[in-house]
């Protein structure tokens, strides 16, 4: 490693310990004390690091003006973009994808996975029929894991919910695979202090929150969907649930809830079948996608909204800060409701209620995870296992649909990243602010320079 990589790698530290230092929100009345006193030791490091490297190999290598940044409109609205870094579409384009090392767990699906600010959290999971509890955290500055210890009592889960709420992972809902009516499927649900290395469970849920299929957190609290449509909210400082109005009926059986945190508003899609048996015995289907917000100052939901052009599926939504973007997803058919077709990526102006179509891209036709770098949108997709029947303006389909893409907003352009196989549908993305970190069933990997 070269004396400038060396430096890289410290200030990479620094910077991710700063971010993890500091709560995302300072109303965590519970945390802000000893985030400061983190924060400002953490920032001492920095600035020194920073200055050693300066004097050492010249501030023209390792430091720059600000980024150059782009406002974009649209739909009425405008959104800030990074032009410059190490996010940008053109900068990503010139990395290249290597494995992680081998991590102190078992290779598992569905694991719980989370980006904590400088760690990647995995928990959890499914493997060989049973659920494994245990779960590592891996240091990208650093390049290791570390095994995490016994949860004591949270039970395990695949597809469980993994948040961050700065100071601690949340592990919250989904399935220990048995039937709704098992007391097994409504595990409990546990939090992660990385700081103290210690579990702690979480009180037990409302009644009405039996099986939590979904979760996001507002920067204040846990908003948690069941798969009935019920919805509760969770405080980690007073360890405390509340229940919240359920969502609003769809034109069918909801199927698949999906929601995102918009900076003052929970969206969720739900995707819903429904089908009709005439008098002659026939049966036919019909199937679509709701979109509900839920204000969690009022705790009210309006919708359905819909304006522009209407998704058939919504899978890893991702909020940039001003709009959230939608993978081009598989259409939803209602489990047999009608053809599977390809989708359209798209963007979602919540201040309007509009959706905008963005350019078609090599990742599209797959089912896809996703992240916003501040300045591009990657998609890391996966072949899906049913065929699609495209419709009239999709055109065909994408190959090889594994290659990973970055959106570049300013111009409405994709760019073709280093290829990443094998892929699941489980594998998660983040960004880490100097790599793309992915992790699945099939282990992990990072996209470096």
């Amino acid at each position: 490693m070269s004396e400038i990589d060396r430096a890289k790698v410290l200030l990479e530290g620094a910077a991710a310990r700063i971010s993890h230092s500091v709560p995302p929100d300072t109303d965590h009345f519970v945390a802000v004390a000893a985030g400061r006193r983190r924060a400002r030791r953490a920032r001492g490091t920095a600035i020194v690091l920073a200055v050693a490297a300066a004097v050492i190999f010249g501030s023209s290598v390792l430091f720059s003006s600000s980024p150059k940044q782009r406002q974009l409109s649209t739909a009425g609205s405008s959104t800030t973009v990074t032009t410059e870094g190490l996010g940008t579409a053109a900068a990503l384009a010139r990395m290249h994808w290597s494995n992680l090392p081998p991590a102190p767990i078992a290779a598992r699906a569905n694991a719980a996975i989370v980006w904590t600010g400088t760690e990647m959290f995995v928990w959890g999971g499914a493997r060989a029929g049973a659920y494994p509890t245990d779960g590592a955290l891996f240091d990208p500055v650093a390049q290791q894991w570390r095994a995490l210890p016994s949860p004591g009592g949270l039970v395990g889960r695949e597809r469980a919910t993994a948040l961050w709420t700065g100071r601690e992972v949340l592990v919250i809902g989904d399935s220990t695979g048995v039937a709704l009516s098992d007391p097994r499927a409504t595990p409990n649900d546990g939090a992660y202090d990385p700081d103290t290395g210690r579990w702690r469970l979480l009180a037990a849920r409302p009644a009405q929150a039996r099986r939590v299929v979904a979760a996001v957190w507002t920067g204040h609290e846990v908003v948690a969907l069941t798969a009935e449509g019920a919805t509760a909210a969770y405080d980690p400082d007073m360890d405390r649930w509340r229940s919240l109005p359920p969502i609003p009926e769809t034109s069918g059986v909801a199927a698949n809830l999906v929601p995102v945190w918009a900076g003052d508003r929970v969206l969720v899609w739900v995707m819903w079948g429904a089908q009709t048996t005439t008098s002659a015995g026939s049966v036919s289907g019909q199937a679509g996608v709701d979109l509900f917000s839920l204000d969690i100052g009022t705790g009210t939901w309006t919708g359905p909204h819909a304006a522009g052009f209407n998704p058939g599926n919504v899978q890893a939504p991702v909020w940039t800060g001003r709009d959230v973007l939608l993978s081009a997803a598989y259409s939803f058919n209602g489990g047999g409701a009608g053809p599977v077709s390809l989708g359209v990526a798209l963007r979602f102006d919540p201040a309007t209620d509009h959706y905008t179509p963005i350019s078609k891209g090599p990742a599209d036709d797959g089912s896809p995870g996703a992240v916003w770098t501040g300045a591009a949108f990657v998609q890391v997709a996966h072949a899906p296992t049913i065929a699609p029947v495209p419709l009239p303006g999709d055109g065909p389909p994408n190959n090889p649909v594994e290659a990973p893409a970055a959106w570049d907003p300013t111009r409405d352009a994709w760019t073709v990243l280093d290829r990443l196989d094998p892929l699941t549908n489980d594998t998660r993305v983040f960004w880490t602010g100097q790599r793309l970190m992915a992790y699945g069933a099939n282990g992990g990997a990072q996209l470096v320079p």
